[in-house]
């Protein structure tokens, strides 16, 4: 288990306790397929600067909202993307904060091109939420992904203002600049990790038709969430969800309008 401790700002008067280690899993010997991914990234300096409104009136506050996502937006205008706003759901602040990484995820993916993740499963939930807990990278058993269908996986966890804030973290502060990394698994040029979580979730799962997840979140003492998710690849019947992508979608999730 890795920790680190990233301080914000002098101004700002407090700090940030940040967990991030990435693992990526094969459950047979199959090729990986590369996520897309641009060489020679380095992370964004959030602007606006959300985590002193997040930590002082809290993750599902407006201001903490819409200041992280202005703040992804703005990571985002730098990529050549497919869109480039994120549009959440009317009833994000309602969701769970699973629920909530779910969406946050699957914007990250679709709004690349990427096929989104159909919907939360409950036994995959369940090994997300028991990492949240633990504060620890997802490990879900060999025989659960086999009796899903699982042939490839990936996991990502994080501690931080909120899902939106680990989302940024995963998606535009994943790198190593020479300064203090909230990635534990790059914490030096030319790591292992540089970028890993980014790759993580946006793993292309070429030739796998199925694409499922779980996701669990827990609300530490202080005020931030520890959140997790598996992301999975494989074959077989969609099983029935938790939550789905449609859902999401009904309630005006990427912009989509219900006619």
């Amino acid at each position: 288990m890795f920790k680190i401790l990233r301080t914000v700002t002098a101004a700002s008067g407090f700090g940030l306790l940040l967990v991030a280690l990435v693992a990526t899993a094969v459950v047979r010997p199959t090729p990986a397929a590369a996520a897309p991914h641009r060489s020679g990234m380095h992370n964004v300096a959030a602007d606006p600067y959300f985590l002193q409104a997040c930590d002082l009136q809290g993750a599902l506050s407006h201001r903490c909202i819409s200041q992280t996502v202005a703040a992804i937006n703005h990571a985002r205008a730098r990529e050549s993307m497919r869109k480039t706003k994120m549009v959440l759901p009317r009833n994000y602040a309602n969701l769970t904060r699973a629920e909530q990484a779910f969406v946050v995820i699957n914007l990250e993916r679709v709004n690349r091109g990427l096929r989104p993740i159909a919907g939360m499963l409950s036994r995959l939930n369940h090994v997300a939420k028991v990492s949240a807990v633990a504060e620890l990278d997802p490990a879900p058993a060999m025989a659960l992904l086999r009796r899903l269908g699982v042939h490839r996986y990936q996991v990502v966890w994080a501690h931080d203002y909120g899902v939106l804030a680990a989302d940024y973290e995963w998606m535009y502060d994943d790198g190593f600049d020479g300064t203090l990394t909230t990635n534990l698994a790059c914490l030096f040029a030319g790591a292992t990790g540089y970028w890993g979580h980014r790759k993580s979730i946006l793993q292309p799962f070429a030739g796998l038709p199925l694409v499922l997840g779980g996701v669990g979140a827990v609300r530490a003492a202080d005020g931030t969430d520890s959140v997790s998710a598996v992301l999975t690849g494989g074959y077989g019947a969609k099983p029935q969800f938790t939550y789905s992508w449609r859902k999401a979608l009904a309630h005006g999730a990427n912009g989509h309008r219900v006619r």
